[in-house]
Order: structure tokens, then C-alpha cells, then sequence
């Protein structure tokens, strides 16, 4: 599998991938679940290495799926890191 500019995911789970580039990640998930699933595991592997994850950095964004029937609820509990909530953009 080949990503745009040499991305690849760093590690890969069946709730979604952890996308890597320098110091940066993007965690992609098909639900919120899935999602505060990667945060916290994410968060835990940082704290292995001596590493912080700053919810004031983090933000997230949430993609409404093609078909639009498959829309379950517009409305989704915020994500945290270190039982702070993460900022929301469009």
C-alpha cells in the first residue's frame, strides 16, 4: 500500500491507523470509540517513552460518511487526553 508523500501508517489496529510525519500524528477511526481508543493507547506508548501528548495541540475533526444514510448522530461526546477535552474543527 502506498501513501502521499512517503506517510505511512505507524500502527495499524483494526478500530483505525496512527499516521506518522516527524513529531506529528493523525489518528484515523471509524467511531468515536475507535477513536478514544487510539487517543488513550496513544497516550499510554507516549508515556513509555517519556513523552506527553498536549491536549491544548491536539484538535480533531470528524468526517460525515459518503452515503449519507449511514449517518448515525450528528452529536458526539468530546475527546480527551488526561480527562481534558480536545477542541473540535471544522
Amino acid at each position: 500500500m502506498s501513501f502521499a508523500h512517503g506517510l505511512r501508517p505507524e500502527f495499524s489496529f483494526l478500530m483505525g491507523y496512527i499516521l506518522a510525519y516527524a513529531d506529528d500524528r493523525v489518528l484515523l477511526a471509524t467511531s468515536w470509540r475507535a477513536l478514544q481508543q487510539l487517543l488513550d493507547k496513544l497516550q499510554v506508548t507516549a508515556g513509555d517513552i517519556d513523552m506527553c501528548l498536549s491536549s491544548k495541540k491536539t484538535v480533531y475533526m470528524i468526517f460525515s460518511p459518503k452515503c449519507r444514510s449511514k449517518i448515525i448522530t450528528y452529536q458526539f461526546p468530546n475527546f480527551a487526553i488526561n480527562n481534558e477535552q480536545l477542541s473540535f474543527v471544522n
